[in-house]
């Protein structure tokens, strides 16, 4: 038991001490955050509370609303702009919020824009300058966010217009990196298949009737 304790309180010490290692560690801690089976609470236990906020951004006539997670202290963060794809509950989304919580333990302030057009049933180009907009506002939080460490995750059909939006605000605010997630790989083999319904599999064309909305 006596070196149990001993090695917890060695573990303790290199890891509030020691830099490197403890990204490394944070990382790991994340990683296992991310896997729904081991239910962690490990991370938890490591970082400072987070607290939810909810600022609307005003975009012409539109207020659009968002989902801000932050951790409770006075230190300025990386930060991360959270492009959901299409989903019935948008940024209200609980997976959307469960890892936007497990990136803000990880040391990241995270806005979830409500994209109001990108919704089920509605898909509209309006939606690059409200990624745009939301960009803009994270960097002007210098409150809690270091506005030179901000970067953009774009999921799935999400992923398109997060790189344009970046393409058109880079000049303004330097972006630190851009994720995509599940987007596309070729957009000319997307374009084929959204309009036509046919793709190719293993040197093998397909057909899957395409669906109204992706056209």
């Amino acid at each position: 038991m006596i070196k149990l304790i001993a090695l917890i309180v060695i573990f303790v010490l290199i890891f509030l001490y020691v830099p490197q290692v403890q990204r490394a560690a944070l990382a790991g801690l994340v990683l296992h955050d991310l896997i729904p089976r081991f239910n962690s609470k490990w991370l938890g236990y490591f970082s400072k509370n987070v607290i939810e906020e909810h600022p609307t951004i005003r975009i012409g006539d539109l207020a659009m609303e968002t989902n801000l997670f932050r951790l409770n202290d006075k230190e300025r963060h990386s930060a991360i702009v959270y492009v959901h794809g299409v989903n019935d509950l948008g940024k209200d989304d609980p997976r959307l919020i469960n890892l936007a919580q497990t990136f803000t333990r990880g040391g990241y302030a995270v806005i979830i824009p409500g994209l109001p057009d990108m919704s089920p049933g509605k898909l509209n180009p309006q939606v690059i300058p409200e990624i745009e907009e939301s960009i803009k506002y994270i960097s002007g939080r210098k409150d809690i966010v270091d506005d030179k460490k901000i970067g953009v995750l774009g999921f799935s059909i999400g992923s398109g217009p997060s790189l344009i939006a970046v393409s058109d605000i880079s000049a303004q605010v330097p972006i630190s990196f851009l994720i995509s997630f599940g987007g596309y790989w070729d957009l000319s083999e997307v374009i084929k298949f959204a309009t036509t319904g046919h793709f190719t599999y293993q040197g093998q064309d397909h057909f899957i009737e395409p669906d109204s909305q992706s056209r």
